[in-house]
Order: structure tokens, then sequence, then C-alpha cells
């Protein structure tokens, strides 16, 4: 599936740079910074200080010398967020939030210069989110959201979202080369120029890694990133290109007592099937501008390119072994549970907000959104060293979601204001089975309120009140046969604390409640992602950001669900 279109020639061209920085943690936790287009007096006094406790914005600087093990790593900025991998380096991470095992991202939303990252009616789960292609050198913000509180905030954001944009602008070129143990080797050049107008963002990125492991991973990953952007705050426009390709070997878990008992070494694998290759291509095009004093206006558009090929020994043999073997010239007893998972698909969309200022005391935001998945291939079937023989479901897939939303920022005096907001989504899909033929379509649509109450601040406290609907929506195939509803709503309750009586030094509280109708849950056994009954999650979480002096940052998280 790989076309190598640019295979990076990193290792063979650049000097080799050895350097020692120091490694100064940074982070941010619950850090409520404006990020906006047009700076206005309105926006900075309404939408920024009446969200949430569990708002906040990552800027480069707080993640420039944060050391992180795999690019995804950014998001665990995001106070209480964890994130970690299985079977392989290529691979999705797996995310854990306010109490979810969220798999590849079931109900957390991800975008990157515009565009989403989750997919719908993935073939390997709802949702799937795969941040391997991020460069942490490119971050310029980060802008996470917690909870179903938000009208501009839809599909799989019942336990947040994040936003994240490359730097418009870039006033120096690096060259960064990386060597570890396992066979990690890493190289990086990244920079930028300006003409005139005009500003140029660059970065070509290559990475290999074995890993530890008996069978190596060999993850390769080769990075592309482009951007031209024009204008300032007020009024500018911008258009990105992302080329991302990579593929690995995927080590799976293994039983404990073959390692018990010496058959194994802890980084064995039974198979050595397990693995995949993925590509992500994407433009991306942005504008914002001042329509006038007291109107705004920004939208982006993207188109994705996008596929997968994903194989997994789970169980390894749990199946009988066959009487007569499927795969020509391989042993019965060979032939093990892999499975193969693929997805090919387009992903194109955009959205439109305007802003208006209504008053001095009011604002009124309106919005629109529109994406639709050409999902031209997704199915499963049965692998050998990943070669399908036999397959167990293959559809073709269209998916159509819209939505239309607006909120009211209103500060009604020196110590209170508020934001009602609500959403109205749309969703069409359509099914082509292609082992049986059949077509089968179905739609849908959900109404959700938000409100957000801001009260203060006293004595340098801030109290934020909160509560909204939200939803994931479910994988179409499952939708159309009738096994899940189209889309599964959440309902959330949230009351946050943030006080800055001491210099430099930000304490965030936050009490959440959240209630989803039906939640997707990776189920291990089978390496699936299946709907399952209603739950109910409650927890706390607490956030210390200090800077004593310029040159240190600590930041302390504690949750608890």
């Amino acid at each position: 599936m790989k076309t190598n279109l640019y295979k990076t020639t990193l290792w063979a061209t650049l000097p080799l740079v050895a350097a020692v920085q120091t490694a100064n943690a940074a982070g941010v936790s619950g850090e409520i910074e404006q990020v906006f287009v047009s700076a206005n007096t309105v926006k900075d006094s309404l939408q920024g200080n009446a969200e949430a406790a569990s708002v906040g914005t990552v800027l480069a600087e707080q993640i420039e010398h944060r050391p992180m093990l795999r690019p995804a790593e950014v998001l665990e900025t995001i106070p209480g967020m964890v994130i970690t991998q299985h079977s392989g380096g290529g691979k999705a991470n797996q995310y854990f939030l306010r109490g979810f095992n969220l798999d590849h991202s079931t109900d957390f939303a991800s975008y990157i210069e515009g565009a989403p990252v989750n997919n719908v009616s993935h073939g390997h789960g709802q949702g799937y989110t795969d941040l391997n292609f991020l460069i942490p050198e490119l971050l310029d913000r980060m802008v996470y959201k917690k909870g179903p509180y938000y009208a501009s905030e839809g599909d799989f954001s019942s336990a947040g979202s994040s936003r994240m944009t490359y730097a418009n602008r870039l006033d120096s070129n690096k060259i960064k080369v990386s060597v570890g143990e396992d066979g990690y080797r890493r190289a990086l050049l990244v920079g930028g120029t300006s003409q005139g107008d005009d500003n140029f963002v660059y970065a070509v990125e290559g990475v290999r890694d074995d890993g530890p492991w008996t069978n190596p991973d060999e993850l390769e990953r080769q990075n592309v990133f482009l951007k031209w952007s024009r204008g300032d705050n007020d009024n500018g426009m911008a258009v990105s290109l992302l080329a991302f390709e990579s593929d690995w070997n995927g080590t799976d878990q293994i039983p404990q007592r073959l390692v018990n008992d010496g058959t194994l070494d802890r980084y064995d694998s039974i198979g050595t099937g397990s693995g995949g290759d993925t590509h992500r291509y994407q433009l991306s095009f942005q504008t914002w501008s001042e329509l006038s004093e007291t109107v705004r206006f920004k939208a982006n558009a993207y188109v994705v390119d996008y596929e997968l090929e994903l194989t997994t020994d789970a169980t390894y043999y749990s199946n009988d072994i066959p009487a007569v073997s499927p795969v020509p010239g391989v042993a019965p007893r060979d032939i093990t549970d892999e499975f193969t998972q693929f997805d090919d698909r387009n992903t194109l969309g955009g959205n439109a907000e305007w802003e208006f200022d209504l008053s001095d005391q009011h604002q009124l935001d309106v919005g629109v959104s529109l994406r639709y998945d050409d999902i031209k291939d997704v199915g499963v079937g049965s692998s050998y060293q990943r070669n399908i023989y036999d397959m167990a479901s293959r559809a073709e897939i269209e998916e159509l979601a819209y939505a239309g939303y607006t909120s009211v920022h209103s500060r009604w005096n020196d110590w209170f204001s508020t934001i009602i907001g609500v959403r109205y989504d749309h969703f069409d899909v359509d099914v082509n089975d292609k082992l049986t033929g059949t077509d089968s379509s179905d739609d849908d649509d959900l109404v959700t309120p938000k409100v957000s109450l801001h009260f203060g601040p006293f004595a340098d406290t801030d109290i934020f009140v909160n509560y909204g609907k939200g939803f994931h929506s479910n994988d179409a195939r499952g939708v159309v046969a009738g096994d899940v509803p189209m889309l599964s709503e959440s309902e959330g309750y949230e009351i946050g604390f943030r006080n800055q009586s001491i210099n430099n030094l930000q304490l965030s509280l936050v009490f959440f409640h959240l209630e989803l109708d039906s939640e997707l849950v990776f189920v291990g056994d089978d390496g699936t992602t299946e709907p399952k009954d209603a739950t109910e999650r409650k927890g706390i979480e607490l956030s210390a950001y200090y800077q004593p002096v310029d040159w240190l940052v600590l930041d302390a998280d504690y949750t608890v669900s």
C-alpha cells in the first residue's frame, strides 16, 4: 500500500549534530489564555473568562524542552491526560482521560490545522485517532477543552477536545539529529523564511526505531510539512500541506505463564505478522478577517487522503486448527488467529464562524460545519503474514455530517457572566456491503444545549459552573444493521475553581460528572471496539502551574475518577 513517493534521505545528507539540552519540564495546567483571531475587548472579557476551569492553551514555549517518547505526548500537557501505546510504535496511541480508557480516542476529538483527525466508521475502531504525524517542534499552540460544554465542539468530544495549530512564521532554521538505543534515529530539518508579506514554514522529518523487541519494530516514518501564510492577527490566510507515511512491525501481548516458565523472553512474540502501514496527506486552508469594528469572521477548509492496513493477532490459537490449511504451502498448525483490518478514504469539509458584538455586554457567535467521508474500502479478514485469505467483512461507505451552532456570551456585571449555546448535528450514512452486494442507508439528527456560568473573581478566585450535552457517532455498518443508534448522547456537569492569589502560581480544582447513553469499549480478546451499555463517571482534577523564575516552570496534576 505504501507509495514511498518521498523516501527521506536525511540519514545520508544531514551532518551528525551532537547536542546536550537541559530538559525543563514545561506544560499547562488549567491555564486560561485567549485564543482568538481578532483582538477586541468584548472577546477578551467575555469568552475567555466565562468558559470553564478545564479550558486551557498550550504554547510552543511550554513544550520546547519537554521530553517526549512519542509525538502524541504533546497531549499530556492537558491536565490528567495520559498517552501510551501498544502493538508497535506506528499504531494510533491509547488515550486516557477522566476515567476513560478512550482506546484510540473514541470520545476525545482532535484537530490539526482545522482538519479532524478522528475517523468515523474506521477499519480498526470508531474515532480512530493517529497523531504519529505530529512534529512537536512545529506546534504553535494547542487549545484544549474538557467536557461537552462548548457549542463549537461536536462528534467525539464528550470527554474533551484539542485543536492544534502549527506556526505561521518561523525566523530560524534548525537541523536536529537524535540517536538512541535499540536502533532509534530521528532527523529533523525545520525552519521558515519571510519575503515581504509572505511567510513560509517547512519541516522534513525521518524516524527509525527498532525497540527492544526480539522481532524488531522496524518503525519508519517520513514526514513533510509546508505552510504559506500572509497577514496579521486581524486579517490573514494560510495554506498548509502535510504528507506522512509510516510502516512498522508490532509485538503483541504474550502469555505470562510462558514468560514464567522460560519459554519466552519478556520481549519475545509468538508470531511475527503483526504490524501495519499508513499514510495521511492533508491540504488545509484557513482565513480570518475583521469585517467591521463589531463583526469578525474565520473559516477553514480541508481535504485528507488517508489509508491504513493493520495486522493483529490478539488471541493466537483461540480458534480451532483447521483440518485443511487455507493457505497453500502452510501447515494447518501454523495458521493462527491473525487478522488484517484495512481502511482507504478521502475526507473533506470545512467550518465557518462569525462573531458579532451586539453591545458592550453581549456577543453572538454563529458557526456552521460540514464533513464528508468517502470510504472507498474498509473491512477485515483472516490473514497469514499480513496477506488476507478469508474476507470477513468489506464495505464502501459514504458519510455526511453537517452542523450549525450558536452561543451568546454575556457579561452582566463585574462578577457574573454567562455563555448560553446550542448545537444542531445531522448525519447521513450509506453503506454498500461488497460481500453481499446490498445497499443500506440511515440518518439521524440531534440538538444539544450548552450552559456556562462564571462568578468572580472573588479574592483572586474564579468559580465556573458548566452543563452540556454531547455525543459520539457510531460505526455506519452497525447503524444500518440495527445494532446501534446513529448517535449516542452524553450529559455532563462541572464546577471548577481557579485561584491566582500567589504570584506566579495558578491553581485549578474541578469536580465533574459525565453520563453516556452508550460507551465504545475496546475488547482485548478480539482486538475490536464494541458499543456497550450506559456509563457514569465522577471525578476530581487538581492542577498547579508555577513559574517562580523565568527559566523554571513546575506543573503538577492530581486526578481521581
